[in-house]
């Protein structure tokens, strides 16, 4: 069973974001460095897309601080 939204916050590159993949329809990854989002970014649509690539699962990687989240409150899983 799928549950149906989850975020990693303090994301990185992704790895974890990756492991919440099978679990979820959506996941998003946050985190304050830009330049680790883009790591994750071509993790997924790199030459090697991740293993955790799975087409029943959105997953979108967004800048931004823990504290200022962009989702709303109770929006996640």
């Amino acid at each position: 069973v799928r549950l149906r939204r989850a975020c990693d916050v303090a994301c990185g590159s992704g790895k974890l974001t990756f492991e919440l993949v099978p679990y979820f329809y959506e996941v998003l990854g946050v985190d304050v460095g830009i330049g680790r989002l883009e790591e994750a970014q071509e993790a997924m649509h790199g030459p090697v897309p991740s293993q955790k690539f799975d087409p029943l699962c959105h997953v979108v990687f967004q800048c931004c601080s823990a504290t200022n989240l962009p989702c709303e409150s109770n929006s996640m899983d």
